[in-house]
């Protein structure tokens, strides 16, 4: 039997604007079962946003519209719409920093007027990316310029305590009647503000929509329109926070009692951060809004309200904050995803670097994500790898995870950065003290050694269990650190060894160009060495496991190298 038998007759925009009221509600149920069914990265915002994604498209449906998202955390329903109707999406710029949406409806109302065209440009921002620096700057713009176009702020947050800064507060104020009838921020930035809006009453919408569709005043709209995260799942509306991620929010409801499955590195830092934090009352968790999403460092700032700081969706800010506490003794860490610190390494390398102030950074998601080849975060290695006075370290093992969170606390006083990648398993019993610039030899062997950084140690111990079982005997070191390198073990390993393999989840210009200048250095590339470097080459197709890096593709690399008759190929280049 047929679930979805609305959805199923949508060909075309003609059909959907068949649709009465009653009709787009029962679409709106259908499209929650199929989103659901489907599990998105984002299911909660996903969920939040199905009515205004029928609404968009049942008013704004030219050809010509530019219907906008900002960075595509919600965008499921609207995508799924798209697909039913044969609509090509009009917006075709990825971005992963949020609030870029309304500079890119800047630049489209820009173009629009300038061609002398008549089209609608509607842009879609997260509560969140409100109260960053580029929001302000493209409201900024938009407000003075005569051009017509429309923001919708989903605000989908319940309490004001969760927005991040004060920012939060004021659009909390505009929820109520008292305040409704005052002139508010965005009038004053020459926005004609409208809300807030029931987000989830699909006739409101289409209302409103058709209202600013056929207004003839040259100037920019804002709707203010409050929705519900995990709408019409009531699981996810039970736990909007974890529900934003399907993956926390299935790990929440499936693993709840078994607190060791769970091998997210961000974890194994808190936990650490947190023992540390008992012993040194300087220590100050600096987050970027972080808090109500699957940051496990929520757990600190329920220990330490007081010294843990939110940001905003801010980067730039959180790292000149961080700075200035570092200058009053403080010892902050700052939390952000991998593509967040890329954002602003000028700052990183000014504020911090040069002046030597020790801000302790921990990135997360440094690895391949399959959700969003916009949050890639494999180019870290590469980029800070090019900062002076910086540590880079990256763990091997979960035991390493806090080793190195207790070595920053207690022996570093020069800025670091601790690389988190997506999952980390392996376990060593044989662990070695965390000292800077120093590796860890795993395991001694012969004419083979593999050298890793980060995560993938567990698939270069695997990788060698697979060559010693075809004779080939193979050493493991962990360099722990990419800034300093251990030059020593890399000497030591170059003459020790015919072949020598570095392993990185990182692109070109990590560890194999650090490694590659030292060998040169020493003038070790020579007949008597082969080296071979294994990063990430593929950056255009991402989603897909062409650039996981396994046992299997490390084993099959080093048996071409040694002219060993194999049929498997490798996509990894020799350097």
């Amino acid at each position: 039997m047929n679930n979805t038998p609305y959805l199923d007759q949508l060909n075309s925009i003609k059909d959907l604007k068949k649709l009465m009221i009653p009709e787009l509600n029962e679409l709106a149920s259908e499209l929650r079962s199929q989103i659901i069914a489907e599990k998105p990265t984002f299911l909660g915002s996903s969920l939040g946003v199905v009515e205004l994604s029928i609404a968009l498209l049942y008013v704004f449906n030219d050809h010509r519209d530019k219907i906008l998202w900002d960075i595509g955390h919600q965008k499921a329903p609207y995508n799924l719409l798209l697909k039913h109707t044969k609509i090509t999406d009009q917006d075709p710029v990825a971005s992963a920093k949020p609030a870029c949406v309304l500079s890119r409806a800047v630049g489209h109302a820009l173009c629009r007027d300038m061609n002398y065209k008549n089209y609608d440009i509607i842009s879609v921002v997260g509560d969140m990316s409100l109260s960053s620096g580029q929001a302000f700057e493209a409201m900024n713009h938009a407000g003075s310029i005569a051009g017509k176009m429309l923001v919708i702020l989903n605000d989908n947050v319940e309490s004001a305590q969760n927005y991040g800064g004060a920012f939060g507060y004021y659009l909390k104020q505009l929820h109520s009647k008292h305040f409704q009838d005052q002139p508010c921020l965005f009038e004053d930035l020459g926005f004609n503000y409208i809300g807030p809006v029931d987000g989830h009453n699909i006739e409101e919408l289409i209302r409103i929509f058709t209202k600013i569709k056929d207004s003839k005043e040259k100037t920019p709209f804002f709707l203010h329109m409050k929705t519900k995260k995990g709408r019409g799942h009531a699981p996810a509306e039970a736990d909007a926070t974890s529900s934003n991620s399907v993956l926390n929010f299935e790990y929440a409801n499936n693993n709840a009692q078994n607190k060791k499955a769970y091998k997210k590195p961000p974890f194994f830092a808190c936990k650490a951060l947190i023992e540390a934090a008992h012993l040194d009352s300087k220590i100050v968790v600096v987050s970027l809004s972080m808090s109500n999403y699957s940051s496990p460092f929520l757990a600190f700032k329920d220990l330490f309200p007081e010294r843990y700081i939110d940001a905003g969706v801010s980067e730039g800010h959180a790292i000149s904050l961080a700075c200035t506490l570092a200058t009053q003794g403080f010892k902050p860490y700052v939390i952000l995803y991998s593509n967040m610190l890329q954002r602003v390494l000028d700052q990183a390398l000014i504020d911090a670097c040069i002046q030597s102030y020790p801000v302790r950074f921990i990135i997360d998601h440094s690895s391949i994500l399959f959700h969003s080849s916009q949050h890639a975060g494999f180019f870290d290695s590469t980029f800070l790898g090019s900062l002076s006075n910086l540590v880079l370290m990256s763990p091997g093992s979960q035991e390493d995870v806090e080793a190195m969170i207790t070595f920053s606390a207690k022996e570093l006083t020069s800025p670091c950065v601790l690389r988190l990648s997506k999952e980390l398993f392996l376990t060593l019993d044989n662990q070695k003290p965390v000292e800077l610039g120093v590796g860890n030899i795993i395991k001694k062997g012969g004419k083979v050694a593999l050298l890793s950084y980060g995560s993938v140690l567990k698939d270069c111990i695997e990788a060698s269990e697979l060559l010693d079982a075809n004779g080939i005997s193979t050493t493991i070191a962990d360099a722990r650190f990419l800034q300093p390198l251990d030059e020593r073990m890399l000497l030591n390993l170059s003459n020790e060894h015919d072949l020598l393999v570095s392993v990185e989840e990182n692109a070109s210009g990590g560890l194999s160009s650090h490694v590659l200048r030292t060998l040169n250095n020493f003038g070790l590339l020579s007949d008597k060495l082969k080296y071979h470097p294994i990063y990430i080459k593929e950056l255009g197709e991402m989603k897909n496991n062409q650039n996981v890096i396994t046992p299997e593709k490390i084993f099959n690399t080093i048996l071409n190298l040694l002219s060993i008759e194999d049929d498997s190929n490798t996509f990894y280049s020799v350097i």
